[in-house]
């Protein structure tokens, strides 16, 4: 499973929390600029993170499938030793549980390399489904099953990015938890989401 916090300081408040502004007018464009500045930082701080998640992800999937080759031929070699030994039936044993022992960690890294692979196609179709005015908050993977929550200037946004999980033929079962107007610092009203879908082929068991 894994927990992604993509927003830890965005400034998303119920409360109402809001800006001060000066009296002077020069004062309030300078404050101004820098407002826009600090949430165009953030922007880019939001959109980075996954494209450098999807990366390490790949470098340890990459990892993974290269130790799952290793082993493989180790256990051709076994196979290799076990039918020189002839009649020899300790060395036989000894052998056949050294290749038990390595299939098990093969079965191992697969498992790992699948989950790893899941993850990484997942959140490479989110970015290209993502539609203008949504961004994530949070996103949980569990058992091919994904929650995620997020915010969007506007409801047709939402529905927009809901539309799109529906036509993705790499998810399936998408629904929607929850959605409720806040108050965003930088934005105003925004609209906070909560969504639910499968990962995989549709059609697949």
């Amino acid at each position: 499973m894994i927990r992604i916090n993509l927003l830890r300081n965005m400034g998303v408040s119920g409360a109402g929390t809001s800006m001060g502004t000066s009296a002077a007018g020069g004062s309030s464009e300078i404050i101004s600029v820098d407002v826009r500045r600090q949430a165009a930082v953030k922007v880019v701080v939001i959109l980075l993170f996954p494209i450098v998640l999807f990366i390490w992800e790949t470098l340890r999937l990459n990892t993974l499938q290269a130790e799952q080759v290793q082993l493989k031929q180790r256990v051709d070699g076994v196979e290799a030793e076990r039918a020189s030994f002839g009649s020899a039936g300790p060395r036989v044993d000894k052998a056949n549980k050294l290749k038990d022992k390595m299939q098990r960690e093969i079965k191992i890294i697969r498992e790992l390399a699948k989950n790893r692979l899941r993850e990484v196609k997942t959140l490479d179709q989110l970015q290209t489904i993502l539609p203008e005015g949504v961004w994530l908050s949070q996103i949980q993977i569990s058992n091919g099953k994904v929650t995620l929550d997020g915010y969007a200037l506007t409801v047709e946004a939402i529905n927009t990015f809901s539309n799109s999980l529906d036509s993705n033929v790499y998810f399936s079962r998408s629904r929607l938890m929850g959605q409720t107007q806040v108050e965003n610092s930088l934005l105003g009203p925004v609209q906070k989401f909560s969504v639910e879908f499968e990962v995989g082929q549709k059609g697949e068991s």
